[in-house]
């Protein structure tokens, strides 16, 4: 195409065949879906539903057996991720909005998880290990 500009990639006329390989590409590379694949984002929606669950399951087991503080954040934001391309491979206006709002919210709560984990937590106890952290709110001065 010769150019980088989204506008002009969405209006090309790609084939289903360069569609499916482009989609491909994009997903093992970027693990993203740009809308200029269309077509084949719908063709491969199922396998992305069938990822996306799995890796909803594995994050949020693993989320059960850590006892790292960071890793259980880490863990659980990776669960969210898979819930928003789920959201987002719905192909339907509640989906993205969903997916946009769960984003959001995401991003805030996470951030805000892992500057008291960093910045207040592991400045008092010097340790990321949940066992530590029992009875923190009682001992802390905020």
């Amino acid at each position: 195409m010769g150019t980088t500009d989204f506008d002009a990639l969405f209006k090309a006329n790609f084939n289903s065949t360069t569609q499916y390989y482009l989609f491909a590409g994009i997903l093992f590379t970027f693990a993203i879906n740009f809308t200029y694949t269309s077509l084949a984002s719908l063709y491969f929606t199922p396998l992305t539903y069938v990822i996306c669950v799995i890796t909803i399951i594995y994050a949020s087991l693993n989320t059960f057996r850590t006892v790292d503080i960071k890793e259980l954040i880490a863990y659980s934001s990776v669960a969210h991720a898979a819930v928003y391309i789920l959201e987002v491979f719905s192909n339907t206006i509640q989906g993205i909005e969903g997916a946009i709002f769960l984003g959001l919210g995401h991003g805030f709560v996470s951030l805000g998880l892992f500057i008291c984990v960093g910045a207040v937590l592991y400045d008092r106890t010097h340790s990321r290990l949940i066992t530590y952290y029992i009875g923190v709110a009682q001992r802390a001065r905020f």
